[in-house]
């Protein structure tokens, strides 16, 4: 019942010309033809908000999270639908019943600190990457709460030490472990945690001398360290740990 007046309430809004789909159990596909990103964007949150005011009798409140993509020059099918996907899997760990762009997660949600959960879409299938990405989580869940506060830099900055010391014996963690499982990319991947490294030391030095302020130190961690680090970097090399 709730899949098919979903599905209606989709259609009703939908042009003739673009095409809604189901996609798994509870999932839908639609693709607006002739629609540029921002467009998309806005009719996936008009769609978001007709859902949320559904009124089926027997079943209390019904939401759907969205991720939105556009074809982008270079594409293929795979790279097009892992993004989207990713957006998707992201609405749904920051506090559902949203819209995710591109990967791109913002720092608050009407006024609130978003909080990232932790679920199986972050498992690698290796326990310790794993541990250690759900304590970078938490750790930076925690930064983001703080962030939000007023007059609270030093507490911050204390955070933000540890949160990078975590960090840096994590890559050394990781490292030793796609090597030990030569992963074939392991060069390509330590380059990357070298720039996010500097990229962090470098927040770290104007958050202590108060040219960053506690919003762009949440920004970053949301979208640096753990969108760019974990989404966009470390899901290249699961598929090592399937077996």
């Amino acid at each position: 019942m709730v899949l098919k007046t979903v599905a209606k309430v989709i259609s009703n809004r939908l042009r003739k010309t673009d095409v809604l789909s189901r996609w798994g159990g509870e999932e839908f596909c639609i693709l607006l033809f002739n629609t540029d990103i921002d467009t998309a964007e806005k009719i996936a949150e008009e769609l978001r908000f007709l859902i949320e005011n559904i009124k089926i009798q027997g079943i209390r409140k019904v939401t759907a999270s969205f991720g939105v993509t556009q074809w982008k020059l270079g594409d293929n099918k795979e790279s097009l639908f892992k993004r989207v996907d990713n957006s998707l899997y992201l609405a749904k760990l920051s506090g559902r019943n949203k819209v995710v762009t591109n990967n791109k997660l913002y720092s608050n949600q009407i006024g609130s600190p978003i909080n990232i959960e932790w679920g199986p879409f972050f498992r690698s299938g290796n326990n310790e990457i794993d541990s250690e990405h759900k304590t970078l989580i938490q750790m930076s869940n925690n930064i983001i709460i703080e962030c939000f506060k007023e007059e609270n830099h030093l507490i911050i900055v204390d955070m933000f030490n540890i949160l990078i010391n975590h960090i840096l014996q994590h890559f050394i963690n990781e490292e030793l472990i796609l090597e030990t499982y030569k992963y074939s990319q392991l060069k390509e991947h330590k380059e990357i945690h070298k720039e996010l490294t500097n990229n962090t030391l470098k927040i770290q030095e104007r958050l202590v001398k108060g040219d960053c302020s506690p919003i762009n130190v949440a920004k970053y961690i949301i979208q640096d360290v753990v969108v760019g680090h974990i989404i966009k970097s470390d899901f290249d090399f699961f598929y090592i740990f399937d077996n």
